[in-house]
């Protein structure tokens, strides 16, 4: 029983860490690590002879191949002292990930942990920017551009928030389908944030060729019709003033000559005066209506003015002529 037990154990311990086995990624190859350490050697040169861009390339390189906490950190390292954080951290934060090895040296124990302080050192160092685009013609506002920092190229789903880069200048580039570009730059300091407005023209749509197809331009909203109203009200108004100022001199005129020989009404007249009394009286009783005629066609001209057209009118022509006879004045015309 004993013996039976001991066999189904082994089994069991066997069986669980078979997967785990399998699912270990295989590591690098001997052959991988000799290069990997002899770029390392490489890069350090190279620091040392203060080529720092050159030296960020070779552990670059030794890092793709071998892949250990101290590729890594080295690579995070020359990458900070070049003043690309963004790229420095993210290495950093890779050298946390990376597996233990059964057999991992102290080395790579200690580079795992300034991995940790070297990201979290970074952090505040980072730079944001943001692109604003404006689109024109207005009619044309639902095209989505295509936008490049740096030259590398912003996902349409982010372009309206704030990106990570590293400080100092920025090349910014927008465009639409085959349009023109649009560009503008921006100089960032450690953990500063800024950003970049840029016009971008938006293309003729094509029948053919796979651009981009832009939405016709949102026509101006068709005028309100001016109501009949305002015309007949305006020609009533100005006939009505050129009446009753036409009638009112003409009784004033006549009143100077009557006062002296009118003066007791009409019965106290010389002879021949009594018509000409009438006409004046005429004049003045039309000059009154003329008055109120020209009032009433204001209000009317401003009653039009608010009601307005609500459908297309036939155009009306107001005309209005007044007229002064020798015993009567008024005004004739058509609406």
């Amino acid at each position: 029983m004993k013996f039976y037990g001991s066999h189904v154990l082994l089994c069991v311990a066997l069986l669980g860490a078979a997967p785990v086995a399998s699912a270990q990624t295989p590591g690098p190859s001997s052959a991988d690590m000799e290069s990997a350490r002899a770029l390392i050697k490489q890069a350090r040169a190279l620091r040392d002879a203060g080529d720092l861009p050159g030296a960020a390339e070779k552990f670059k390189a030794a890092h793709a191949l071998g892949r250990t906490p101290v590729t890594g950190i080295e690579l995070a390292k020359a990458y900070a002292a070049i003043k690309k954080y963004v790229e420095a951290r993210d290495v950093a934060l890779q050298v946390t990930v990376i597996p233990v090895t059964a057999d991992e040296t102290s080395r790579s124990t200690d580079a795992r942990t300034e991995a940790t302080k070297l990201a979290a050192d970074l952090k505040p160092k980072l730079a944001a920017l943001r692109v604003e685009i404006e689109l024109t013609p207005k009619g044309r506002s639902g095209a989505v551009p295509s936008v490049t920092i740096d030259g590398q190229a912003v996902p349409a789903e982010a372009l309206s928030e704030a990106r990570t880069v590293n400080p100092g200048k920025h090349d910014v580039v927008a465009r639409v389908g085959d349009g023109p570009e649009a560009r503008g730059t921006a100089t960032l300091d450690e953990g500063a944030s800024g950003s970049v407005k840029l016009l971008v023209t938006v293309p003729e749509a094509k029948v053919a060729g796979g651009s981009i197809v832009t939405p016709p331009p949102t026509p101006p909203p068709a005028p309100g019709h001016m109501s009949p109203l305002v015309p007949i009200g305006l020609a009533l108004a100005a006939g009505g003033a050129a009446v009753g100022t036409i009638a009112g001199i003409s009784a004033l005129s006549q009143k100077s000559s009557l006062d002296d020989s009118c003066t007791n009404g009409k019965s106290g007249c010389a002879p021949g005066y009594q018509d000409k009394l009438d006409g004046a009286r005429t004049a003045g009783t039309v000059a009154t209506i003329g008055f109120i005629a020209g009032g009433a066609g204001l209000a009317l001209a401003v009653v039009g003015l608010f009601v307005g057209g609500k459908a297309e009118a036939k155009t009306s022509t107001a005309r209005v002529i007044p007229y002064l006879g020798p015993a009567s004045v008024g005004f004739h015309g058509t609406f």
